[in-house]
């Protein structure tokens, strides 16, 4: 039996750890990586909503909901990455309470969209997850700008170092066990060779 590690995996919770020590000690300027990332994934979970989400229900007010929330998050998005790198920090302050107020207008429609799965039966455990992880995520943005942010910053950089080790580490000692087809065929064949013995 061979350990097969999800590369992938590993490598997500080794570059948490990495941002994070880069968090920690720069963290005036990893406020616009925040509002960067934050952007990518905007971005990202726009067009998740608009291929996946959107044909989850046949209810026409559920999709108009989901595409209206995808251009939105696909917009911000987009605003989110470029901003940072354009404008000075002033308007990157004024952008994040922006993001703030959109994660929670999002979080708001995940509520209804989640509402509206269950009407149907259909699973929605992941929206709720991710409905109130936009709440937590627009508190901390709310109170970035401030001059305790930094301090908060600091934390978050801590806690996503923690979080990439554990991560790292519960992915290799949890990555599953693979049988090499060698050793099924010999299984195999001592069942056959005690069957003919009989």
């Amino acid at each position: 039996m061979n350990k097969s590690l999800n590369k992938t995996n590993f490598a997500l919770g080794i570059l948490l750890a990495v941002i994070g020590v880069l968090v920690t000690v720069s963290p005036e300027n990893s406020i616009k990586a925040v509002v960067i990332l934050l952007g990518a994934g905007a971005f990202c979970n726009g067009l998740y909503n608009l291929s996946t989400v959107r044909n989850l229900s046949e209810d026409s007010t559920f999709r108009l909901v989901v595409v209206i929330r995808a251009w939105l998050s696909i917009a911000v998005g987009l605003l989110a990455i470029c901003l940072p790198l354009l404008l000075a920090s002033v308007v990157v302050t004024v952008f994040v309470y922006v993001l703030a107020l959109y994660l929670i207008l999002s979080a708001a429609t995940e509520f209804y969209l989640v509402y509206k799965l269950h009407q149907i039966d259909v699973p929605s455990k992941n929206l709720l997850l991710e409905a109130v992880g936009s709440l937590v995520v627009a508190v901390v943005l709310f109170m970035l700008p401030a001059h305790f942010g930094l301090v908060i910053v600091r934390i978050l950089g801590v806690l996503l170092i923690i979080c990439g080790v554990v991560y790292a580490i519960y992915e290799w000692k949890d990555s599953s066990l693979v049988v090499e087809p060698d050793s099924i065929r010999d299984a195999d064949e001592s069942e056959k060779s005690s069957g003919k013995q009989e």
